[in-house]
């Protein structure tokens, strides 16, 4: 059997060959199939070989598939005419080895004269589409006219009827194919296997609904003939019913003819569009030289307001007689410090005193260190901390007095510098200290450059703990440079802006934002390690600093990009920091400003759906009001258990953890204790294995004796007895302790000389550092907060194969196979001992290894990933239309724009709009894949259009939004959070400018861009408040679908509308469910858009007769009331 499968392009051929495919008829190798396409998924089913056969007769027939106005078969040569029969009848030979077949390809409707001279006794099959839908889907794919894609229809018929010369064929309809594809197989297989006898196959049920999509079903255009002239549908009838006198000759002619002409015309309209783009061009660069003058004259004003400045100016240094009074004061202050210096002598005198009775060893000369750090410390803040609060507390930051107080920081930093390099001169200091000095001095500097933000971080408690850690901790200057330079604004990085920028144009899986205890660069823990590998997962991540930018000018910071998709960003604040997030909550103005910054970061960065992820309570606040965002809570420590925090810190906890969209705990500790309050995900920390356990290009500092290590911070849960006994006990051991000790009594680690404190080094280096370990530990007390600890040490330590020596930490316990825990001091030594013993054991080695490959950092993020993906709630939005165009694009707009959901539909249902409402609503949703839309070929009324989009819908919840709304930022995620904060809540809708109930609120604006702000306004200040009532009306309402099952839909007897609302919130009470008003919701309403485009008497007489339908269900309606 031989059978051509023939129609017009976009007529559904494509389906008809995959039936005859599965029905057994051969088609050919995968090689010889020209694919698949964005507009063809399911695949063309053309072959190669006789497409490029036909490609090749229209080109020398003078035509292209779309351009067929000059089509004719005289052109082609005799020489061509053997080439094309050669290439036909190698196809065929190829082809008849293997029959049944078939072949398909919307041209041959113009060269079958050339294939019928080689084939037997061929089998047609026509694909027919109603001709109105293929130009439809011409004009959406090639962007063609709906006059010419019915013209190419005609043209493609004539010709297969032409070269079909008479011949019958069977008939495949599209739309059966589409809406009852069981019936219409079967009926072409029956048929088939009538005509030649042939014994194909029944494709079974599965195989017919793979690869029919149920999203093609469409409204029938079958009885339609808008835009098919009288000739395209005489020519329709008959390829449908074959019957009646039909001369195709004369009506090819005539149909090429007008071909001709339509092209003509084409040609002549583009033409013309030209020169009125010409025009337009000079119109524009008129209006380009009137903007140029008139930004002239504004250079010119800004040079006269320039001058006033400074008169301005000068007129300041009127003030000069203030400042000589304020110098006397400094030189009294500087006087009191001269008497200070003499004591600072006097404790230098008796220090050398000490030094003739010790020895001249290292441990001598940090006792000596100490001493004067003591000496120091008493001396600053008995003077020093009150002159510089005294400067602080009288400058203010007003705009008077500018000058005034630019001399007074100066004065302030002079007399700062004056004591460093006192202490410089008269100390024998390491280079370390001097290197430490080194950076005073460079802060010195940059503070007189930028007074103003030098005087709002002075405190005296900052100036004492500064320069204590500069001049006698231990650290990382690089680090304390980077720290410091990003609070004077000189670390911004212009290069990552670019690079955000390009981010912004690009589709990501969503964007996360990291709110964490830690800046990036403090060290590397499990927050920047999960940043990372969600970046790698295809998300965008922002990860935000602890303080802020307090320079003006850029709203925001990037200060970096350490990771491909990874944005560490400062955003801005014009006051001082709060001194501690573990003391103080985050004030009110503090947010404000945060949020303002964090908006101009989104609209840059074009920011839409994001995931929030909070490591402290502190920063709830700004999130409760950032629109739409999915809130988590990783929570990594049992931050009570901490000695900065206060009181009022678990009570603010326990409020993000009943709000949190979800809560992760690193320890059993913390999941045990959060569960009991609600759900919570146990994961623990992990390791990056392939950074730590790599040895490749990592140099390793020798070692000749055993070498011991410790990397993390030494801080109130380290236990410094503890290593000093093991390495009294090992006096022939090495003990490396790396990490800051800034807030700890390291006097007593510095004794023993077999202990060496390295300090905080780069999470670069660390590799090289633990791999010179023989053993390492993890040295803890065993208080409330490390019984909460999971910790990473473990992890990065067997990831290099290390043996590990701990304290019975809970969490270290359940990996007692791989670790070796001690209970007491005797049990550590005994440990490290065995530890040692064992350091080289190829197999535990092995052990310890692939567990912590097993631990990865990247398999957390997918743990992470899950919870943020599994827990969306699928949405249905419906929206019925009835004309009023205008309200229904902007109602468009505001929906797509401002909705932020991992999985929503938008449903339209239209009631057969007479004003282009269906066109635009057929082009708008065919862009967008989340978005359907319905078309009704009557009005059925608010309550039945509804009804139909439910029945459509699949959400767990469901939206009725009216087309004269205007959502606004986070609707969605308000709503659908608050219909599930309690089970009984049932129904619930937002708070509006316009309607005749509760809803409405005491609101004004004139622009849409005016209620954007208004409307953030009031629900920031709303935030999770609710409104129980008996009745909410549906110009925007969310439904619980469990709700609709129950009770049933939309009660269609009302008709057009007025209390089909009312009916239905009058059953939703009666179900024993809650409706409630969300006040943190805000959406605007036109209000009637619909009802108004009736006359008053029709709409009266609509209400009246609805009211008693209502009355005669529910009895007396009472009227509804706006709130107090």
């Amino acid at each position: 059997m031989q059978i051509i499968v023939l129609g017009m392009h976009r007529s559904g051929t494509s389906a008809v060959s995959r039936i005859l495919n599965l029905m057994g008829c051969y088609f050919g190798s995968e090689e010889m199939s020209v694919g698949v396409g964005q507009d063809n998924p399911k695949g063309f089913w053309e072959r190669k070989d006789v497409v490029e056969t036909n490609d090749f007769i229209l080109e020398k027939a003078g035509a292209t598939w779309s351009d067929i106005s000059a089509f004719d078969n005289a052109r082609i040569t005799a020489d061509d005419e053997v080439l094309i029969n050669q290439k036909i009848q190698n196809t065929i030979i190829k082809l008849d080895a293997h029959r049944p077949w078939f072949i398909k390809d919307p041209r041959l409707c113009l060269t079958l004269r050339w294939w019928l001279t080689h084939l037997e006794t061929p089998v047609f099959i026509f694909a027919y589409r109603h001709p109105l839908e293929s130009a439809e889907s011409l004009e959406k794919r090639n962007g063609f006219s709906k006059e010419y894609g019915l013209k190419l229809w005609e043209i493609y018929s004539l010709e297969m009827l032409n070269g079909m010369k008479g011949r019958k064929y069977l008939i495949v309809d599209y739309e059966d194919i589409i809406n009852k594809p069981l019936d219409t197989i079967k009926n072409l297989h029956n048929k088939l296997s009538e005509t030649n006898g042939y014994s194909l196959r029944l494709p079974i049920e599965k195989e017919i609904v793979s690869f029919i999509d149920p999203n093609l079903k469409h409204h029938t255009k079958k009885n339609t003939y808008q835009h098919l002239s009288s000739d395209q549908i005489r020519l329709l009838n008959y390829l449908i019913e074959g019957a009646g006198d039909y001369d195709i000759k004369r009506e090819r002619i005539r149909a090429y003819e007008e071909m001709r002409i339509m092209n003509s015309k084409m040609y002549m309209a583009q033409n013309g569009e030209r020169l009125l783009h010409e025009e337009k061009d000079k119109e524009i660069s008129k209006y380009i030289t009137q903007l140029e003058n008139r930004i002239l004259e504004k250079d010119n004003r800004t040079k006269e307001l320039c001058f006033r400045v400074y008169e301005l100016e000068k007129k300041l240094d009127d003030n000069e007689k203030e400042l000589e009074k304020l110098s006397q004061e400094n030189i009294s202050i500087e006087n009191k410090l001269e008497k200070k210096q003499r004591i600072v002598k006097d404790l230098n005198k008796e220090t050398e005193i000490m030094e003739t009775h010790l020895e001249e060893t290292l441990t001598n000369l940090k006792d000596y260190t100490a001493d004067l750090e003591i000496s120091l410390t008493d001396i600053l803040n008995s003077k020093i901390a009150r002159m510089v609060w005294s400067v602080y507390r009288y400058t203010g930051m007003g705009n008077r007095g500018l000058s005034a107080k630019f001399n007074r920081a100066q004065l302030l930093m002079n007399s700062r510098k004056r004591i460093v390099d006192s202490f410089e001169r008269e100390h024998n200091l390491s280079e370390k200290q001097k290197s430490k000095i080194e950076l005073s001095k460079f802060l010195l500097v940059n503070a007189l450059k930028k007074p103003r933000t030098t005087l709002k971080l002075i405190t005296p408690k900052r100036i004492l703990n500064g320069i204590k850690a500069l001049l006698f901790e231990k650290g990382n200057i690089e680090q304390l440079h980077d720290r410091y330079k990003s609070i004077y604004g000189e670390n911004s990085d212009s290069s990552g802006r670019d690079r955000l920028l390009e981010s912004s144009k690009l589709n990501w899986k969503g964007d996360i934002l990291f709110f964490p205890v830690i800046d990036w660069d403090f060290r590397t823990q499990r927050p920047q390690h999960l940043a990372i590998q969600l970046a790698k997962q295809g998300y965008r991540v922002f990860y935000f600093t602890t303080t802020p930018y307090q320079e003006k000018g850029e709203s925001f910071q990037l200060l970096k990009c350490p990771s491909d998709n990874v944005f560490v960003c400062q955003l801005a604040s014009s006051f001082p920091p709060q001194n501690n997030m573990y003391k103080e909550k985050m004030s009110i103005v503090l947010r404000n400003q945060y949020i303002k910054s964090l908006k101009s970061l989104m609209e840059f960065a074009n920011i839409k759906s994001t995931i929030s992820i909070l490591n402290h309570y502190y920063w709830k606040p700004l999130v409760d009001i950032i629109p739409g965002t999915t809130m988590g809570y990783d929570c990594m420590d049992h931050h009570v258990g901490f000695h900065e925090n206060t009181k009022a810190i678990p009570l603010a906890e326990m409020e993000l953890i009943e709000d949190a969209d979800f809560v992760i705990t690193s320890s059993q500790y913390l999941y045990d204790n959060i569960s009991k309050i609600r759900e919570t995900t146990l994961i623990r920390n992990g390791c990056d294995f392939s950074f730590l356990h790599n040895t490749q290009d990592v140099e390793v500092p020798e070692n000749t004796v055993t070498r011991v290590g410790y990397i993390g911070a030494i801080a109130e849960w380290f236990d410094a007895e503890l290593v000093i006994e093991a390495a009294k006990l090992l006096p022939e051991w090495e003990f490396w302790l790396i990490g800051s000790t800034v807030g700890s009594n390291i006097n007593k680690l510095k004794k023993p000389s077999n202990i060496k404190l390295i300090g905080e080094i780069p999470y670069s280096e660390v590799p090289k550092y633990l791999h010179s370990f023989d053993v390492c530990i993890i040295p803890f007390k065993i208080i409330e907060l490390t019984k909460a600890t999971n910790p990473v040490k473990v992890y990065e330590y067997l990831s290099a194969g290390k043996p590990v020596v701990s304290t019975a930490l809970p969490e270290v316990k359940l990996l007692d196979r791989f670790v070796y825990v001690a209970h007491n001091s005797t049990e550590f030594v005994q440990k490290l001992k065995e530890a040692d013993a064992n350091k080289n054991n190829k197999e535990l080695i092995q052990q310890w290894t692939e567990w912590a490959q097993s631990q990865d950092w990247s398999e957390r993020a997918l743990e992470v990933e899950k919870l943020f993906t599994s827990n969306s709630i699928k949405v249905s939005i419906i929206i019925v239309t009835y004309n009023n165009l205008e309200l229904t694009k902007a109602c468009f707009d505001s929906v797509d724009k401002y909705t932020r959901h991992n999985d929503y539909e938008v449903i339209i249902v239209d009631n057969a709009s007479k004003d282009g409402s269906r066109d635009f609503i057929e082009s708008y949703v065919s862009t967008r894949d989340h978005w359907k839309c319905i078309l009704n070929d009557e009005n059925y009324g608010f309550a039945t259009g509804n009804n139909i989009g439910i029945e459509e819908s699949i959400g767990e919840v469901v939206i009725l939004l009216n087309n004269d709304t205007y959502v606004t930022p986070g609707w969605l995620k308000r709503l659908t959070k608050a219909l599930y904060e309690k089970q009984e809540i049932g129904l619930v809708g937002p708070v509006t400018n316009n309607i005749g109930n509760e809803a409405k609120i005491d609101i004004s604006y004139t622009t849409m861009e005016e209620m954007l702000i208004k409307a953030e306004q009031y629900t920031r200040k709303k935030s999770r408040q609710r409104l129980e009532v008996d009745n909410v009306a549906f110009f925007c309402v969310a439904i619980k679908r469990e709700v609709i099952e129950k009770i049933g839909l939309l009660d269609e007897q009302f008709g057009l509308g007025f209390f089909e609302d009312d009916d239905f919130c009058k059953r939703v009470l009666e179900s024993q469910y809650k409706i409630a008003i969300i006040e943190d919701c805000f959406i605007h309403h036109h209000l009637s858009a619909s009802f108004d485009k009736m006359g008053s008497d029709e709409k009266n007489a609509l209400f009246q007769r609805n009211k008693v339908l209502f009355e005669k269900k529910w009895g007396e309606w009472l009227p509804h009331k706006h709130r107090n």
